[in-house]
């Protein structure tokens, strides 16, 4: 006998309850079942007992029998259909009509950019719900009718207009210097939720944190925070206060992308390009384009210090503007001259406030040559050689075997020449150089806590900079970050870099670690943030955001069937496959974007096929951050 399929959202009960009378009107529910198989899903019909009739409505999820297992599923509409030979809907989980048409919809959109199935997307958008919890009805809430002060000076006089007044705007926003951090984005939200609701949608949670108290600060009970790490019941508590009491301000992370918004809302996106923007799990969405993929009526804005790549398409396509900021900062730049020329300029700086210094990576010594020869110091197993902090003997990256008497293996010279240093490496050689200063290290694994009392000197890895203003800036590391062998490595440091150089006083001082001549320096130098000329280079190269990338995972000989089949067709272009493990591989597929759908429907069929046969899956993911 088979094991009923557990519930993820409740136990199952015991089969076999019996029902009492059929429904009077519209006995017959349509379902959009959950099933363990993707192709399976599909609408069945289920009659609806008397004593769940006023709660099985549109959008309710219900559990039902589904061969021989317990499931659940999504009521799409009830009608007058004939009874015959179908089984009852055993109970409802959650509320009646607990997702929205406007949300099924939405999700419908997102499946047919994405791929995979609708269920995977409800749960994205469900979170997981308690055994108990409160189903009073709530009140929709009023919006607040009165103005609220605006610093009008940001914006222009038709822009802020626009602001104040229209909906199914779509604006690009970038954060000028000069400015406290993310003022421009709250007085946008200030403007917007007089108008309607307002979804912020955050990166990361080290964003997320520092945001929600400060938006707590300016918004107080108008805002809710819809957090991803809460517990089962807080956080299933804040979904229902979000759903049914329709608040004001919502504030979430990646998973509130779906979130249900009234007519005439506002979407505000931080840092869309960011990673954590995009999720892992299939069908492998993101919050960029799930936003993309509201009612026109939703007024859009994406907000970050550089436009991302896709972002940067839709400016040049004018589907999206790019907002206007007045901001007159004023900016002393300091371009590579030396090794340490920075030092002079963190000493200006200081004079001032405090000064950010950024650089690649943490560690000390990460690479080092032979002082003598210039060959690259490695271990006998092949592995680079690495000094993990001041006075430690060199270690290897992959046996971590300690090299205590290590020489030169080409001439036995002792001395090291370090060519990649780490963090720690700059901060100690900052701190010799202004030994009165106080220097700080900040990385995934060091926080500390601020002085506010003095001028400090930050020395940070990428992404884990204090969420301050600062006088003084130096981006350190340019050519070895700009050159890195990814695909979006020129927007990620672009972005970085944008981002620590809105932070800057008015008056401050930036150092730049790359050429004059060098296209991000000029960027930097006249403070305008475009992709455009990357764009038209990846445009060349068949890269996003022009053409749509799928990466396929399978056995080895059914993608080679599958690729040979598909490279007769000249709307794609096939990439292997290539060895993953054992008889495992991987197939990248490149399509226009104006064919990507093409595909999309391609790799539904083949997985449905693929099942009704009984072969292995593939498994697909679209639009990955990184391949």
């Amino acid at each position: 006998m088979v094991a009923p399929l557990k519930l993820t959202r409740q136990k199952v009960v015991a089969k076999g309850k019996s029902f009492g009378e059929i429904a009077g009107e519209n006995p017959v529910a349509k379902v959009l079942v959950h099933t363990p198989v993707s192709y399976l899903e599909d609408m069945y019909d289920y009659w609806i007992p008397k004593e769940l009739s006023d709660q099985v409505l549109p959008g309710s999820v219900v559990k039902i029998e589904f061969g021989k297992s317990i499931t659940e599923g999504l009521v799409l509409e009830r009608n007058n259909q004939e009874l015959k030979n179908l089984k009852p809907i055993e109970g409802i989980i959650g509320w009646p009509g607990m997702i929205e048409s406007n949300v099924i919809d939405h999700l419908r959109k997102v499946q047919a950019r994405f791929g995979g199935d609708l269920w995977s997307l409800i749960n994205s958008y469900l979170p997981a719900i308690p055994k108990k919890f409160s189903s009073d009805s709530a009140t929709i809430s009023n919006l607040v009718d009165h103005r609220i002060e605006i610093n009008s000076n940001l914006f222009n006089k038709d822009d802020l207009s626009r602001l104040q007044n229209e909906h199914g705007l779509r604006y690009s926003v970038n954060q000028p210097g000069g400015l406290p951090l993310f003022e421009t984005l709250f007085e946008l939200i200030k403007m917007r939720s007089q108008l309607g609701q307002v979804l912020v949608i955050a990166s990361d949670f080290r964003e997320f944190d520092y945001l929600s108290t400060q938006m707590m600060k300016r918004f107080g009970g108008d805002l809710n925070l819809y957090d991803s790490r809460l517990g089962k019941a807080e956080r299933f508590k804040q979904f229902q206060k979000i759903n049914r009491d329709k608040p004001k301000i919502i504030f979430g992370n990646r998973s509130s992308a779906f979130t249900t918004l009234q007519e005439k809302s506002s979407v505000f996106v931080i840092n869309d390009g960011d990673q954590s923007h995009y999720e892992i799990r299939s069908p492998g969405w993101n919050s960029r384009d799930v936003t993309l993929l509201r009612s026109a009526n939703t007024s859009l804005f994406f907000y970050s210090a550089t436009p991302s790549f896709e972002i940067q398409r839709l400016i040049d396509l004018n589907w999206i503007k790019k907002l206007q900021i007045n901001s007159k900062a004023d900016t002393n730049f300091f371009v590579t001259e030396g090794q340490d020329s920075y030092i002079p300029v963190i000493k200006k700086a200081l004079q001032k406030g405090n000064v950010l210094v950024s650089v690649a990576a943490k560690g000390y010594a990460n690479i080092f040559l032979c002082s003598k020869c210039r060959n690259l110091a490695s271990c006998k197993c092949g592995g680079k050689l690495r000094i993990l902090s001041s006075g430690s003997s060199p270690s290897c990256y992959l046996c971590n075997e300690d090299q205590k008497n290590w020489r030169c293996t080409f001439c036995g010279e002792s001395k090291p020449y370090v060519i990649s240093k780490g963090l720690d490496r700059k901060a100690e050689e900052i701190a010799r150089a202004i030994p009165s200063a106080t220097v700080l290290k900040f990385s995934a694994d060091n926080d500390p806590k601020l002085d506010n009392g003095k001028n400090q000197i930050f020395v940070s890895s990428r992404g884990c900079e204090p969420l301050v203003n600062y006088a003084g800036l130096i981006l350190l590391d340019g050519e070895r970050l700009f050159n890195q062998p990814a695909l979006r490595a020129e927007e990620s440091l672009k972005q970085n870099w944008f981002d620590l150089l809105s932070r800057v006083i008015d008056g401050g001082y930036v150092y730049i670690s790359l050429l004059n001549n060098h296209p991000l320096t000029q960027q930097l130098l006249l403070k305008k943030a475009s992709n455009s000329t990357s764009n038209n280079l990846r445009k060349e190269s068949k890269l996003p955001p022009f053409y749509r990338f799928c990466e396929v995972f399978g056995e080895r000989s059914s993608l080679s069937a599958f690729a040979e089949n598909l490279r007769k067709d000249e709307r794609f272009i096939v990439s292997g496959p290539m060895a993953t493990k054992e008889e495992k591989g991987k197939l990248i597929i490149r399509v226009d974007v104006d064919h990507g759908r093409d595909l999309v429907e391609i790799m539904q069929d083949v997985v449905k096929m693929q099942a009704v046969k009984g072969k292995p899956l593939f498994d697909y993911r679209f639009d990955k951050y990184e391949l």
